[in-house]
């Protein structure tokens, strides 16, 4: 019995440890799946952010030079050549040209300076916008993460005080089991028991507790004479047979 408890023993706990590597492997598999899942929306909301930058930028710049107008004197000098020409003084209209070109090249690198900085004020809001967006999404996986992983610990636990429960309810059932054959095995004994000296030891019977004194001669409790074989047995009708002898005359 005690072999047989063991057995049953060693194979109930490694029956848990097979079942703590699986539960583990279980959830590992299940945490690499939710990082390659966060990873994935990660990487899709930097390269959508990084198509509406793009976006954004251009159609700014777009927007900026198709509202650039000319200065005052760009056109004042514009309309002195248009009249120069006219007039057929062509060497004042190239000169006027000459110099509207040179204010021009000016006011546009000036515009285009000022078209840039404010690009660069938007560009850095909108940047400031998508940081927001991808810190609240960073933050959504962070909590998924713990929450992932605070089920898997108390998964754990209660993994862990389920095998312990069983354990217990186990060792209960082997010593109420041993505690029950050990009972049977008092009961179904017949211990010989000594009487005073001088005298035949005692039979205590089978499921009492009297004891039986034996005394008187030998003849009184001596045991039957031996069954008699077949070829010992008298004929019908017939003398008896010659008496046997007993083992203790």
């Amino acid at each position: 019995m005690t072999s047989r408890q063991t057995q049953e023993k060693s194979s109930i706990q490694e029956a848990h440890v097979m079942e703590a590597v699986e539960f583990n492997r279980a959830w590992t598999a299940n945490m690499e799946e939710f990082e390659q899942r966060a990873a994935s929306i990660v990487q899709d909301l930097r390269l959508r952010h990084e198509e509406a930058m793009n976006a954004y930028i251009a159609k700014q710049r777009e927007d900026t030079f198709s509202r650039q107008k000319h200065s005052k004197a760009v056109l004042e000098l514009i309309k002195t050549q248009d009249k120069l020409a006219r007039t057929g003084n062509f060497t004042e209209a190239q000169r006027c040209q000459r110099k509207l070109n040179g204010l021009a090249r000016r006011e546009a690198a000036a515009v285009q300076a000022a078209a840039e900085e404010v690009l660069r004020k938007k560009a850095e809001a909108f940047k400031s916008n998508q940081r927001l967006e991808m810190d609240a999404l960073l933050t959504r996986i962070e909590r998924g993460r713990s929450e992932h992983r605070g089920h898997w610990t108390q998964g754990a636990q209660r993994l862990m005080q389920s095998h312990k429960n069983m354990l217990t309810d186990l060792a209960l059932r082997q010593n109420l089991e041993v505690n029950r054959a050990s009972v049977n095995i008092k009961s179904e004994l017949r211990p010989v028991i000594k009487n005073r000296p001088g005298s035949r030891d005692g039979i205590r019977s089978a499921g009492s507790s009297r004891r039986v004194a034996v005394s008187g001669p030998p003849s009184a409790y001596a045991l039957p004479p031996p069954r008699l074989r077949p070829s010992r047995l008298p004929p019908a009708g017939g003398a008896a047979p010659s008496p046997i002898k007993q083992p203790w005359a």
